[in-house]
């Protein structure tokens, strides 16, 4: 009986442990640029916590990656369904949205991550800008 109450009691500890090690694992693929890979071990942490933003935001960001706009912005929106002051969700489906030619749809978006956070709005909407002015593709 101890053993069982021991084992019940460690269980979720244990559970919760491998949850971060997938999520830190998930981080590392998307760092080395192994989207697909960051992407499966999402998919494993929604099946495990579904109502976690954080799996739903990181999962967007690697579709970000992969360009597939569309599967991107249906992972943010589902971030900002369970948790809808995260402002990095917003300014990254706004940057989606505007890939997607949804103008309307991304100022929408900036101007609630405005809302949210005005400052982490503004160095992101001006870094974007400095970018598209001084990177060229040949770089």
């Amino acid at each position: 009986i101890t053993l069982a109450i021991v084992f019940c009691l460690s269980a979720p500890s244990k559970a919760q442990h491998n949850q971060e090690h997938n999520f830190s694992l998930a981080c590392n693929y998307t760092e080395a640029r192994q989207y697909q890979k960051a992407i499966a071990a999402c998919d494993q942490l929604i099946l495990v916590e579904p109502d976690n933003a954080n799996y739903y935001y990181l999962r967007g960001v690697n579709w970000y990656f992969l360009q597939e706009w569309d599967k991107a912005i249906k992972d943010f929106d589902k971030t900002l369904e369970l948790n809808p002051q995260y402002t990095d969700a917003y300014l990254k489906r706004a940057k989606a949205k505007n890939k997607n030619n949804n103008f309307v749809g991304a100022l929408i978006d900036y101007n609630n991550a405005r809302n949210e956070s005005f400052y982490k709005t503004l160095i992101t909407v001006s870094g974007d800008f400095f970018r598209s002015v001084f990177w060229t593709k040949n770089e």
